[in-house]
């Protein structure tokens, strides 16, 4: 039998066409690595962009809502909201700036501010409602972001900042009892909190007055002056207290069994509050608790702003619901029905754990969560912008959803159907395992890895930097949204 063989090694032509081979390989490789460093750098450059806008926006949010504004562009490199610059990255640049102001008389002001009266300033009165709308982009030009926003002001029906008092009646006007009546004094208007600073000034030094003392049936359990509380309340008592100034509980714990207390004003308790068993708390200023709160079986508690210093732990059917904001420097535990709800903010410093699916923290509007936590079947909802910080769990069923933008920073778990759903843009930071839904009626932008089962879904684009699990499902305006309803 005869081998075949070949002495000579290979010829010119298959050398040559062994190096062409590689050179067409080299290629595509080189392509296809260039084409992937490029599309990561757009989709950084776009949670760049999402990013910066937000905390412009937000900037301008915080200071209208509490004062007057000035608006202005000087340059494409510059935002001036109140002489402060507040374009904080270098490598980005405005292109369209618009500015406008709602009032009550419906009569509308709007100025463009730039790239055409570049320099000029446009002015909002805390009143007023104000619309900002703008185009910012890097200034290699590889990506844009338009974005706007409205901003109610202090007359806008859809922002309760202010409790409007009644207004006294004339006593020569008709129908009033003249001066055979001597009518009630107006309340003080107390403005909902929209910054943590503001909860600082908070303190009874700052009333003057005080006088110690306690209901009892000497007085009918009703006190009519600042009270300091020099004696717990009467066990034997389960009816109501009324306290028609201010209110400090400032020698002992304060302890409640079956009782319904009223403060017309602001209430300060130094020590640790446990109410347990149908007590009723309302105070009609604000509220401030510098130790731990305990609110037990059926307990409510409503004020207007109110702090808590201390951990504050709600179980068994409690109910804390304010007409203002909230602000927790502790851990917030809600239990067994429990239910905290706010018409202002809501800002937690500490972690926030629900426990079983009929808890629910609601704020009408914006919710910062700063230092994570659990959520077992539970619910939390802002009607404007939730922030998110530290690690969260979500399971079974359990719900983040917010009225406006979402951001968030650090590691969260999905589990058994839980979901993030947001009406604006969800911008996140971390490493995610979902086995849940992420939700946005705009753009999604995730910075770090994604694993799991679950499903990402948006009306807008869905950017990712970071590996994505092959099981995790991405449908956005690109890949079938309508699939992930």
């Amino acid at each position: 039998m005869y081998r075949l063989s070949n002495d000579k090694g290979i010829t010119l032509v298959e050398l040559l066409a062994a190096i062409a081979l590689i050179g067409i390989i080299g290629v595509i490789s080189f392509r296809l690595l260039t084409g992937m460093f490029s599309a990561n750098l757009i989709a950084e450059n776009d949670i760049s962009l999402k990013q910066e806008a937000n905390i412009i926006l937000t900037s301008i949010r915080e200071k209208a809502q509490v004062e007057d504004v000035e608006l202005q562009v000087p340059e494409e490199e510059s935002l001036l909201v109140n002489g402060k610059d507040v374009l904080t990255k270098d490598d980005i640049i405005i292109t369209e700036f618009h500015a406008e102001n709602r009032s009550d008389s419906e009569e509308t002001v709007e100025k463009s501010l730039f790239p055409s009266n570049s320099g000029s300033s446009f002015t909002s009165e805390v009143s007023e409602t104000l619309v900002v709308s703008m185009s910012i982009t890097t200034k290699e030009g590889t990506s844009i972001y338009e974005i706007s926003s409205v901003i109610p002001g202090l007359a806008d029906p859809n922002r309760n900042y202010t409790i409007e008092t009644p207004e006294e009646d004339d006593p020569n006007s008709p129908g009033s009892g003249g001066d055979d009546e001597d009518p009630s004094p107006e309340p003080p208007a107390y403005e909902i909190f929209t910054t943590q600073e503001e909860f600082e000034a908070l303190d009874p030094a700052n009333i003057n007055g005080w006088v110690e003392g306690h209901p009892d049936s000497n007085n009918e359990y009703t006190l009519t002056e600042n009270t300091i509380l020099d004696s717990r309340f009467p066990r034997n008592y389960q009816g109501q207290n009324t306290f028609e100034e201010n209110f400090w509980a400032k020698y002992d714990n304060m302890y409640l069994n079956n009782h319904n207390v009223t403060i017309e004003e602001s209430m300060y308790v130094n020590h640790e509050s446990i109410w347990n068993n149908n007590n009723s708390v309302k105070a009609g200023g604000n509220a401030l608790f510098r130790d731990d709160v305990t609110i037990r079986t059926q307990s409510s508690f409503d004020a207007f702003n109110t702090y808590f210093r201390g951990n504050i732990s709600v179980p068994n059917s409690g109910i804390i619901d304010t007409r203002g904001s909230i602000r927790v420097d502790g851990k917030t535990i809600l239990r067994s029905q429990a239910k905290l709800k706010t018409n202002g903010y809501f800002f937690a410093n500490g972690s926030v754990n629900l426990s079983n699916n009929t808890n629910r923290i609601e704020a009408v509007e914006d919710i910062y969560l700063n230092s994570g936590g659990t959520l077992n079947g539970a619910s939390i909802q802002s009607g404007g912008t939730m922030n998110l910080d530290g690690g969260f769990t979500l399971q079974n069923n359990a719900s983040l959803t917010s009225g406006g933008v979402m951001n968030g920073s650090g590691s969260m778990t999905l589990r058994s159907n839980s979901t993030l759903y947001a009406e604006d843009s969800i911008d996140l930071d971390g490493s995610f395992l979902v086995d849940g839904t992420i939700t946005s009626e705009g753009d999604i932008s995730i910075y770090g890895s994604v694993s799991g089962s679950g499903t990402i879904c948006a009306t807008g684009n869905i950017s990712t930097i970071g590996a994505v699990g092959q099981q995790v499902k991405i449908k956005d305006n690109r890949n079938n949204f309508n699939g992930c309803k």
